[in-house]
Order: structure tokens, then C-alpha cells, then sequence
């Protein structure tokens, strides 16, 4: 069971990671653009479509961001029952994407004993 929320949460974090290129992707087009149609004054109407598409989608692929970083937190919620120190693990390891020996440093144990409390957290049902 927590197996399957690590994996949702590694795609989701995968698919928020995709969505903030498209969206910085997307304000620097807007910042061209709107200095690029700055200096054409006749063509407004044209300007004003195609800046309002951009924000509007803009707006889409920030609101699925949201709505994706909900659902990672939902997980981290429900990672929470874990015991302590398996959550510190599996949250260090699959959430903030350190190495073994950092997160052992981090909790003040062995790297074979983080890898002990990953493995009970991998065994508990949620």
C-alpha cells in the first residue's frame, strides 16, 4: 500500500516537475510578446487574443499544478501514520530525493538502519 503512494507521488511530482517548465515556458513567451506587440499599436485586437490565450492557459496549467500538488499532499498526509522515523526516511528519500548517507546524517542513524526503517515503511498498511 504506501509502495503504490510512493509511486503516485514520484509520477505526480514528475508531472508538477513537466508542468512548471511549460509554465515558465509560457511566461517568458508572454513577456516576449508583449514586448514584441508593444511596438505594433494598430494590431490591438490581435495582441489582446493572443496574450488572453496565453493566460488562459496559462491559468489551466497552473490550476493542474494545484490540483497535482493536492494530491502529493494527500499522500504526505496519509505517509504521516507512519512510525517517525520511517516517515523522516521515506520523506528525505522519495520527497526530497537525498542519498542514503545524507538522510542518515540528517536522522542521526546507520545508512543500514535508514535503509531498515524505509523497509518498515514499505510493509505498513495504510
Amino acid at each position: 500500500m504506501v509502495i503504490s503512494k510512493l509511486d503516485e507521488a514520484r509520477q505526480t511530482k514528475f508531472q508538477i516537475k513537466l508542468l512548471e517548465q511549460k509554465i515558465q515556458e509560457l511566461k517568458s513567451s508572454l513577456d516576449i510578446q508583449g514586448v514584441k506587440y508593444s511596438y505594433f499599436p494598430k494590431a490591438n485586437g490581435l495582441k489582446n487574443n493572443l496574450i488572453e490565450l496565453k493566460i488562459e492557459r496559462l491559468l489551466e496549467l497552473e490550476t493542474k499544478k494545484y490540483h497535482l500538488q493536492m494530491r502529493i499532499d494527500e499522500v504526505l498526509d496519509d505517509l504521516s501514520k507512519l512510525p517517525e522515523l520511517s516517515y523522516k526516511v521515506v520523506y528525505y528519500r522519495d520527497f526530497v530525493g537525498l542519498r542514503w548517507i545524507d538522510i542518515s546524517r540528517k536522522i542521526g542513524y546507520s545508512v543500514s538502519q535508514c535503509h531498515r526503517f524505509y523497509a518498515i515503511a514499505q510493509s505498513f498498511n495504510l
